[in-house]
């Protein structure tokens, strides 16, 4: 998966994770979104900024069976790692986490980060 930039779902995982209302506006916001992989271990990965999300259509052989996940840039090498390096070998409970990216624009917040960190090394 490492130098990749597109990750593919099954849809009737996606479908059953989010509700049709849910999936459709996941979908229509993709690209306010970040996606990353988990184990049910505790192993993670990095947060991806999501691109895209096209489905569903044809990913897995049939008729609107799978989503493809689009992501700004390419995989890390950790990504491999975490998820397995293939489709064949993938980690048992692997696990995809995909968060909206809230961002608030607030005038307390502008310029002053490393004012109050300064403040706190002294």
């Amino acid at each position: 998966m490492s130098d990749g930039n597109f990750v593919t779902v099954r849809a009737n995982e996606f479908n059953s994770t989010f509700d049709v209302e849910s999936a459709a506006n996941v979908i229509s916001r993709a690209s306010e979104c970040s996606l990353k992989f988990q184990t049910i271990t505790g192993g993670r990965t990095k947060y991806y900024k999501i691109i895209d999300i096209v489905g569903p259509n044809n990913e897995f052989g049939g008729a609107g069976d799978g989503y493809r996940i689009t992501i700004e840039g390419k995989f890390d090498d950790e990504v491999d790692s975490i998820c397995g390096g293939s489709f064949a070998n993938r980690t048992p409970g692997l696990q995809l986490v995909i968060t909206h990216d809230e961002f608030e624009d607030k005038p307390e917040f502008d310029g002053k980060f490393l004012l109050k960190y300064l403040e706190m090394l002294l």
